[in-house]
């Protein structure tokens, strides 16, 4: 009989502890085993306080966090977009190629020269220039000096080697031409196309040796227009040396 009680008594101690383990979650019956269950991990994972929570005893409360640094400073808005700095201003590209334009002449009086401009080497045009355009001066000489002619004259030798034709022009268009045509009696030697480029008066040249004694004569310089017409004119004479 005892031996039966004990068995009978241990059968009811095993299904109750059967029982109770099937039956504990739901009647908040808890075991002596302390160790987290997976549930338990990923609760406590949820309610990390880097994910805005903390946990309590009382249970998972919110985590009111600090603002930055960078969200104290005041709105500033977005960057302003500021003008491009303007572009330079665009240059002439056929004054580019060519030398500075000429200057105006200051008071004849002040140049060196002034006495001589209308005296031996030099030829005023055949028209004034009353326009746009327009033959202003122009001569025979030994060099040219800053832009000016110099050793202006009418008789020459071959010891002088060259003769420089000159001429100034009043321009105040669109850049132009005139030719230089160089003759000996009545014979062409030459014809010289030069650009004149705009400006009050603008100055160029060209060159013809006369350093042999085929060039020995009478020479003429005519001025033309890129039309033909004749602008100005100036005779010279050519002798041998000595």
């Amino acid at each position: 009989m005892e031996l039966r009680a004990r068995l009978v008594g241990w059968t009811l101690t095993f299904m109750l502890a059967i029982l109770c383990g099937i039956v504990s979650p739901a009647l908040g019956c808890s075991s002596r085993d302390s160790s987290p269950t997976p549930q338990d991990t990923n609760q406590a994972r949820a309610s990390r306080p880097d994910q805005g929570h903390k946990v309590s005893r009382g249970g998972v409360l919110p985590v009111t966090r600090e603002p930055s640094p960078r969200a104290l400073l005041p709105d500033l808005g977005a960057p302003r977009a500021t003008a491009a700095p303007p572009d330079p201003p665009e240059r002439d590209p056929n004054r580019a190629r060519t030398s500075p334009p000429s200057r105006e002449d200051p008071d004849p009086s002040e140049r060196p020269h002034a006495a001589r401009r209308h005296g031996k080497g030099f030829a005023p045009p055949l028209e004034e220039p009353a326009g746009e355009f327009g033959l202003i001066l122009m001569g025979v000489g030994t060099g040219i000096e800053d832009r000016e002619l110099v050793g202006s004259a009418d008789v020459f030798t071959t010891d002088d080697q060259r003769v420089f034709g000159w001429v100034a022009v009043r321009n105040m268009r669109e850049s132009a031409r005139v030719v230089m045509v160089w003759s000996r009696g009545d014979d062409e030697m030459f014809r010289i196309p030069l650009r004149i480029g705009v400006s009050p008066r603008w100055r160029t040249w060209s060159v013809q040796r006369v350093n042999l004694r085929r060039y020995i004569g009478v020479w003429r310089l005519d001025i033309l227009d890129t039309t033909g017409h004749l602008l100005g004119t100036k005779t010279f004479e050519v002798r041998a040396s000595g």
